[in-house]
This record gives C-alpha cells, sequence and structure tokens, in this order.
C-alpha cells in the first residue's frame, strides 16, 4: 500500500519537486535534526526511584512513633540548640581575644563580679542592651547611633564591629 510516508521515502526527488519551495527548506532543516523519541521503560531508572520512594514511604508510615517523635524532636530541637551553643561560645572567645573588650575595666565600671569568661558572657548577652561599655575604647552607644542597621538587628555591637565593622571601615568612639 502506498501511503504519504512511503511515497515520500520511495519517490523523494518528486517529493521535493511538487513541494513549495518553504516547506522543501523545512524538511531539509528537519532531516539534518531529528529529534528522537525513545518510548521504551528505563527498567534501572524505575527501580533506583521506586527504591527510594518506597525506603521514604516505608520509614514515614511503618516507623513506630516513639522513634519518629525522637527523630524529630532530636533534628527541631537538640542540633540547633547545639548549634547555637557552639556559636554562642566562639562569639565570647572572639570577644575575650579582642583588644576592645577589657574584663578588668568592665567589671570595675559596672562593679560586676566573674571570671573573664562570665563577664565577657554578661556583656555578649545582657551589657550592650544597657548600653555598657566593653572597655574605654569603645563606646556601645555612639556605635549604635551611627550604624542604624546594627541597632535594628539586635546583634552585640563589638561583635558586629569585629566581625564586619572592621572590615568594613565602620567608625567607633572611645568610651566617655
Amino acid at each position: 500500500m502506498l501511503t504519504e510516508e512511503n511515497f515520500k521515502s520511495l519517490y523523494v526527488e518528486s517529493f521535493i519537486l511538487n513541494t513549495s519551495h518553504s516547506r522543501r527548506k523545512r524538511l531539509k532543516s528537519a532531516s539534518k535534526t531529528k529529534i528522537r523519541f525513545d518510548n521504551s521503560f528505563n527498567t534501572k531508572m524505575y527501580v533506583n526511584r521506586s527504591g527510594l520512594t518506597a525506603k521514604r514511604f516505608s520509614e514515614a508510615r511503618y516507623t513506630p512513633p516513639l522513634q519518629r517523635a525522637m527523630k524529630k524532636l532530636i533534628t527541631t530541637v537538640f542540633i540547633p540548640f547545639l548549634k547555637r551553643n557552639m556559636t554562642y561560645q566562639k562569639d565570647v572567645e572572639r570577644l575575650l581575644t579582642s583588644e576592645l573588650f577589657s574584663p578588668s575595666w568592665y567589671a570595675s565600671k559596672y562593679e560586676l563580679v566573674g571570671s573573664e569568661r562570665e563577664l565577657a558572657s554578661h556583656y555578649l548577652m545582657t551589657g550592650f542592651t544597657m548600653l555598657y561599655d566593653p572597655s574605654p575604647e569603645f563606646s556601645t552607644e555612639y556605635y549604635l547611633v551611627k550604624n542604624f542597621d546594627v541597632l535594628m538587628s539586635d546583634m552585640n555591637p563589638l561583635l558586629h564591629y569585629i566581625l564586619f565593622g572592621q572590615a568594613e571601615k565602620r567608625s567607633i568612639k572611645k568610651a566617655y
């Protein structure tokens, strides 16, 4: 049986001659770039994908409720707590190693008692909210007034200066 497709393949020259110029152009360009769709079933891909889906489904559906609750508690409470605690310890170390924090001056000026670490922790958490200065070389109030973005971020001003302000060449003033 002779169909249009058979005719095209058998009588290419006559088919091309009997078509318009624009259609001949399209046919020539289409013959150069043929897109081939492979409709075969990819078993390997299906097995990999379904295996992952089945694993997620079985973990969600058949894991005991207590185990699911413990996993959720660990991932939502304990891990973030440990990360925050590690960051807090690093921030205390940053204050202690900074030349702009003087534990002895801070303790005598505001009549506080404690170790250097406790004093640094005090300034880090509450001292700056009361506009306490960490040393005679750094004015907390001045830094907050001059840097509105720091004031709005609720970040400790000395810590901000150590982490970002020095590199950005922000101005500081001695405590008065």
